[in-house]
């Protein structure tokens, strides 16, 4: 399944155990040196919508959902026109960026700053969601034990629970509705 990791309650994010130059949690990452190999010091994330699934993590351009949730959330960006839940962590992969041409028109550049202030906006919620998420799941599966759960017990309690909040249609509408998507919007 996965290397010896768990999931820090506080940030919703995976760390090595016992491993003090692996993967640290958000909480503890200051203490940690760089990895030239990665833009950020992280090889494995959850997929920040069902928090069921892991993802290989680690560069500007990792994309931040299973396969599954990424298609509805993409589809989702499409309908509305803008990346109303963000991709990913780089501006360019949620399509906030400009031409060179654009760089020349001052509306453009003021269109520019107030997209990516929106983005850097819903990024920081989006952050708050996956904290949100992963008590949910904890709640739904019983795993109220002290201490920072161990990722494959994690995942294998999340997939085998029966409880309808832990599917990835609903963890959908759950982080819509926590990024403040109208349900009109949602069902197309």
């Amino acid at each position: 399944m996965s290397r010896a990791l768990r999931i820090c309650r506080t940030c919703a994010k995976l760390y090595d155990d016992g491993d003090d130059s692996g993967q640290r949690c958000a909480c503890d990452r200051k203490n940690q040196s760089g990895w030239p190999e990665y833009d950020y010091n992280e090889h494995t994330g959850l997929c920040h919508c069902c928090m069921r699934e892991t993802l290989r993590s680690g560069s500007r351009w990792s994309v931040w959902f299973c396969e599954a949730c990424k298609q509805r959330v993409l589809a989702l960006n499409h309908r509305i026109g803008l990346s109303v839940i963000p991709i990913g962590r780089h501006s360019l992969m949620n399509v906030v960026g400009l031409s060179g041409e654009a760089v020349t028109k001052r509306v453009d550049m003021v269109a520019f700053a107030a997209g990516l202030q929106t983005f850097f906006g819903k990024v920081n919620d989006f952050y708050e969601w996956t904290r949100v998420k992963l008590h949910t799941n904890l709640l739904r599966v019983d795993l109220l034990w002290a201490g920072n759960p161990g990722l494959d017990e994690y995942l294998m309690a999340v997939r085998a629970g029966a409880h309808p909040q832990l599917s990835k249609e609903q963890s959908f509408e759950d982080l819509c509705a926590f990024m403040e998507v109208p349900q009109a919007i949602i069902e197309g």
